[in-house]
């Protein structure tokens, strides 16, 4: 994991955010909380609402740096026009590098792992 291209990545993210007029509240949990996700509850450390432009995050207390970019992706992909609907991600953007799971539920997923895995090269 490349620290310093996740670091800079959230700097990025986080001023398009700003530049969109947008903001983010952030909650931290010291413990991860459960969600229902493909009918299976599972441990979850981090989650985005839209809220228009602005954003709603909840994050672990102890989220590692690719979960923190990865949440902020999405909190990027409300404020760019008020919708989390993967609008960030380019065309021609090669999401075969983006790993099998989780990542590939849906074209959101797929949307912050591509953001991430791109910052951490």
């Amino acid at each position: 994991m490349n620290i310093l291209g996740l670091f800079a990545g959230w700097l990025w993210l986080l001023a398009q955010i700003a530049a969109a007029g947008a903001t983010v509240q952030v909650e931290y949990r010291d413990s991860p909380w459960s969600r229902i996700i493909n009918g299976q509850p599972t441990a979850v450390v981090g989650e985005v609402w839209c809220l228009g432009r602005d954003s709603s995050m909840i994050l672990l207390r102890t989220a590692s740096p690719d979960i923190v970019v990865h949440e902020y992706a999405h909190a990027w992909d409300c404020a760019d026009n008020g919708r989390m609907d993967a609008s960030p991600l380019p065309d021609d953007a090669d999401i075969s590098t983006v790993p099998p799971g989780h990542c590939r539920e849906n074209l959101l997923e797929t949307y912050a792992c591509w953001y991430t895995n791109r910052a951490a090269q």
